[in-house]
């Protein structure tokens, strides 16, 4: 079994015009207490951000 994953993305061109201040990120003591499975968890407080995330999960059952 072979995952291959392409991402791919561009920010151009973009402009923020005044004061721009990023937000706090802030979580809890158990934020993912009651979180099963596979996560991916991606966070941003900044402006103008292109975030990419991918994940491959690959389960074999039986012989």
């Amino acid at each position: 079994m072979i995952g291959n994953q392409t991402l791919q993305s561009a920010l151009t061109g973009n402009t923020i015009a005044g004061s721009y201040v990023a937000g706090a990120i802030s979580l809890s003591d158990n934020a993912f207490a009651n979180f099963n499975g596979m996560g991916n968890v991606v966070i941003n407080s900044g402006a103008q951000a292109n975030l990419q995330s991918a994940m491959n999960l690959t389960v074999n059952l039986g012989k």
